[in-house]
């Protein structure tokens, strides 16, 4: 949406929002690549200490396959489900999946307590969780205390070979609610702020301005803000 060749005085006068009538995070995060330079690097996943480089292409089947499978466990356009994990590969499939699913995704940090946590899945009314086999466990009590919550899921525990890599991405619009994100509580209990799909596109402008019209051809991103929180994930 910005040009490199502008002053930011022109920037700023020929600046416009760009929303088509259909639009879907899920997809213009991924998909959309994965069908334009399929073995592009979508990701360099390090969490081991060793470099895995994931392609569009892997991206796209993982999250489809994701998304068949909270689809067979009975998660619907509109069902919220969190993701309770630390920055991996699993946790961008988790919302990308989500999303092209027309659910909502609600980002939990790992290091909330049993109040911070169970008061953000009880206010959402939230369906299922995605999480890792140590928060599964550690946080087993919590999530026992949600009347909505069906599932806990931990895709590392889950043999998607029987999944199908093909889904058709919900045809959302700018406007459907696709992410919840809960203010930190400072004046009171926190707060769940509900983001249409135009929330990505939205926080565009922002980030590229500040990182000199990122991204340029060979940018790798990293940030160390935990993806719990919008200004990470976003």
């Amino acid at each position: 949406m910005l040009s490199t060749n502008q002053t930011y005085e022109e920037m700023r006068e020929a600046f416009h929002w760009d929303f088509p009538e259909t639009y879907n995070m899920g997809w213009d995060v991924c998909d959309k690549w994965a069908d334009e330079d399929p073995d592009r690097t979508a990701i360099i996943d390090m969490t081991d200490g060793t470099r895995t480089d994931i392609t569009f292409a892997e991206l796209k089947a993982l999250s489809n396959q994701l998304a068949n499978h909270l689809g067979s466990l009975g998660i619907e356009p509109g069902d919220r489900v969190g993701v309770f994990r630390p920055q991996s590969l699993w946790t961008a499939v988790a919302h990308i999946a989500i999303w092209k699913m027309g659910a909502i995704s609600i980002p939990l940090f790992t290091l909330f307590g049993e109040e911070a946590l169970e008061s953000r899945l009880g206010n959402s009314g939230a369906k299922a969780v995605i999480t890792d086999e140590i928060h599964a466990e550690k946080c087993a009590p919590s999530f026992e205390k949600i009347s909505t919550l069906e599932h806990v899921l931990v895709p590392e525990q889950v043999d998607f070979s029987i999944a199908s890599s093909a889904f058709e991405v919900a045809k959302t619009t700018p406007e459907t609610p696709g992410l919840i994100i809960y203010t930190s509580g400072t004046t009171g209990a926190p707060k769940g702020a509900l983001h249409g799909h135009r929330v990505l596109r939205g926080h565009v402008p922002g980030i590229s301005m500040l990182q000199n019209i990122l991204p340029q051809e060979g940018d790798v991103f990293w940030t160390p803000a935990d993806w719990a929180w919008i200004g990470g994930l976003m």
